[in-house]
């Protein structure tokens, strides 16, 4: 696999990050994931504003040439190198230079990295997601809980769990013991005719594919409360939806005894495709 790093495509054996890499030692570094299909990236500009944001909130200097064009021209160089019109993608940025926490310079580096994908594009799971709460740890709301970083310890023994457990899919819950997301996903549950999701102050991730979802609700005028949701409400729900920018919506079949449908997200997932599809976002050669 050739991938894109310091400015030039390379092959993945000859990248050399060393013992001193701030991402490895500290988990000083951010990340994005995004999804290219027949050729086109998928919701760019959400995904280059969110790595922008994320790399201020962490305080990191952002070069000048790290515009919207530039980085995608590198993103499309790695995708053609490869032979890959349908693939995640990964963009890294980190920290390097010396220094233990207090890094003593500010510049970083980018590194993008493809995995081919085979499936169609956000097509409903025709298996329903079995999940359940994961509690060993909590995720704490605040500034820094709505960025992708690469420090995911958290996110790693979650699916450890889920993985032990048989399970799709696990949820997190933060201090309040509310619940904040999943695993790799954020969360929508749908109750007599309504919507709600956690809101963002619930310290769950923005994301991308979570923005989109509700633009789309908002157009079609489906009503969406972000607010509180607590555990107790998972059983009351009659249909369970977690979205992600790489799967779209996906539904939810079990959690714990409860069992859930999918008629209504059947007919959303149908009209969310075709509205992520016309979006004019779409980045291709």
């Amino acid at each position: 696999m050739i991938v894109h790093y310091k400015g030039e495509l390379q092959k993945e054996e000859n990248v050399k990050l060393g013992l001193s890499n701030r991402a490895f030692l500290y988990g000083d570094g951010v990340f994005e994931s995004l999804r290219v299909w027949n050729g086109r990236v998928m919701l760019w500009e959400d995904h280059y504003f969110r790595l922008m944001s994320s790399m201020r909130i962490s305080r990191m200097e952002i070069p000048e040439n790290y515009t919207p064009e530039y980085l995608i021209d590198c993103v499309h160089q790695t995708v053609d190198v490869n032979g890959l019109e349908n693939c995640r993608v990964r963009i890294t940025v980190f920290r390097e230079g010396s220094g233990k926490h207090l890094p003593k310079e500010t510049e970083i580096q980018c590194l993008i990295q493809l995995e081919s994908v085979d499936e169609a594009l956000y097509p409903l799971n025709e298996k329903g997601y079995e999940i359940d709460l994961y509690q060993d740890q909590y995720k704490m709301s605040g500034v820094h809980s709505g960025i992708k970083t690469v420090n995911s310890q958290l996110y790693v023994m979650a699916s450890i769990f889920a993985q032990e457990n048989n399970l799709e899919e696990v949820l997190l819950i933060n201090e309040h013991k509310s619940v904040v997301e999943g695993s790799k996903s954020n969360i929508f549950i749908f109750h007599n005719g309504q919507l709600r999701t956690p809101a963002l102050t619930e310290g769950c991730v923005k994301g991308v594919m979570r923005k989109n979802f509700i633009e789309f609700l908002e157009k079609k005028k489906i009503e969406l409360t972000e607010d509180r949701i607590s555990p107790f409400e998972l059983i009351k729900a009659d249909e369970i939806w977690l979205t992600n920018a790489i799967s779209g919506l996906q539904w939810v079949s079990k959690y714990r005894k409860k069992e859930f449908g999918n008629e209504q997200a059947q007919i959303i997932s149908a009209q969310f495709r075709e509205y992520l599809s016309s979006k004019e976002d779409l980045w291709e050669r």
